[in-house]
């Protein structure tokens, strides 16, 4: 599929949402996108909010912006927006991080499904505060096991880069290595072995970035524990993270690693798939 520089952001019509907008409004305008605004809700919901839309987007027009509005009164927020993602072939998704994840359900949260089914980057808002000079936190493998994985870390690595250099930011990395075996074998390696060798190959797959990270933090899994803590000691813009989906049934009981994650993060979370990356070059033209 070929994906546009579009930045769909998505909207409740029912919801006092403004930070998922701002959020967007502000990276279309950095990277140079159109500017998509999904309103969910029914024909109700949305003439109630309609004179704030249109003042909200009418202020963009004025500054240039190219914006479009799509509607869709469909109930299942996860598959209007997946529709209008893929009608636009839209390179982002912006959305206000849902809270409500730790419910039991037998289906997935909207957020889980847009992350394992998305054919694009997610942005999952959380807080409002401006990114512009602050750390961004890209979480890799150490040692990728297989081609989908050293796929994902490349991704991860190159939206990161991008994300710091619009924001005159700094780029760290996170990674957990796996607890050593416990069997007393002379030949498995230690903690402090086991660190500095991740720590090497974390080095050796950013070694081509642009900004270099200005800090790698390695530390022992796993990484659902390992990620948040790094993630909690300082006040990141974002946190790029990827993921590989597991099936609908499977992953509704247990998640994935990176939505169990998504719920102990503070900062604003922008997550892709081992597939994303025709989006993320389309971001990375121009």
């Amino acid at each position: 599929m070929s994906l546009s520089k579009t930045v769909l952001v998505v909207l409740r019509a029912h919801e006092q949402e403004t930070i998922a907008l701002e959020r967007g409004r502000l990276i279309a305008e950095r990277l140079h996108c159109r500017l998509a605004v999904l309103v969910a809700g029914t024909e109700a919901q949305r003439l109630e909010r309609q004179v704030w839309l249109e003042s909200e987007l009418a202020a963009f027009s004025a500054a240039g912006q190219d914006i479009c509005i799509e509607a869709d009164a469909d109930p299942d927020l996860a598959d209007a927006v997946l529709r209008a993602q893929s009608r636009l072939q839209a390179g982002l998704v912006v959305k206000e991080c849902d809270p409500r994840h730790s419910q039991l359900s037998w289906r997935a949260p909207a957020d889980w499904q847009l992350l394992r089914q998305c054919p694009c980057p997610v942005l999952l808002v959380k807080r409002d505060i401006r990114w512009q000079g602050g750390k961004v936190l890209a979480a890799i493998e150490g040692q990728p096991q297989s081609e989908r994985h050293r796929l994902l870390n490349q991704g991860i690595l190159q939206l990161a880069a991008l994300v710091t250099r619009s924001i005159d930011g700094e780029l760290h990395l996170v990674s957990a290595f796996p607890p050593p075996l416990q069997g007393g074998n002379p030949d498995e390696l230690t903690v402090q072995q086991l660190e500095s060798q991740w720590r090497l190959a974390c080095i050796g797959q950013s070694a081509s970035l642009a900004p270099t990270p200005a800090a790698i933090h390695i530390g022992e899994g796993p990484a659902e524990h390992w990620i948040p803590k790094i993630a909690g000691e300082d006040s990141y813009a974002v946190v790029v993270l990827g993921t590989v989906a597991r099936s609908q049934f499977i992953g509704a009981l247990l998640g994935n690693t990176a939505e169990r994650i998504l719920d102990a993060i503070h900062s604003d979370v922008l997550v892709l798939q081992p597939d994303n990356g025709e989006a993320v070059l389309t971001l990375l033209e121009g």
